[in-house]
């Protein structure tokens, strides 16, 4: 049985939000690509999509690594937080005795 194009979903397990953006971004610098393809001019296709496929590979590389980043500050942010809401003692209380 044929599954027609139109009804082809991506099944995929995300460990996070992160990866799901990243996968979608990589399907849209894909179809950038392809669109650009479909519209170079003759006898210059291969010229044209290879400067495509550099700039969209830089820009999609830019955006993960910008991800990539913004998860990293998050994490890292997360036990300080946690640490916070434990209830240590502010040093206000320490000094006290409180």
């Amino acid at each position: 049985m044929l599954i027609s194009p139109r009804a082809w979903r991506l099944m995929m397990d995300y460990c996070n939000e992160q990866e799901r953006l990243v996968a979608e971004q990589a399907v849209l610098g894909y179809r950038a690509v392809m669109a650009v393809m479909e519209q170079a001019p003759w006898g210059r296709g291969l010229e044209v999509v290879e400067q495509a496929v550099l700039e969209q590979g830089r820009e999609q590389q830019r955006r993960v690594l910008e991800q990539a980043m913004e998860a990293a500050t998050q994490k890292r942010m997360r036990p300080a937080a946690a640490r916070g809401a434990k209830g240590e003692l502010s040093s206000s209380s320490a000094a006290n005795g409180t």
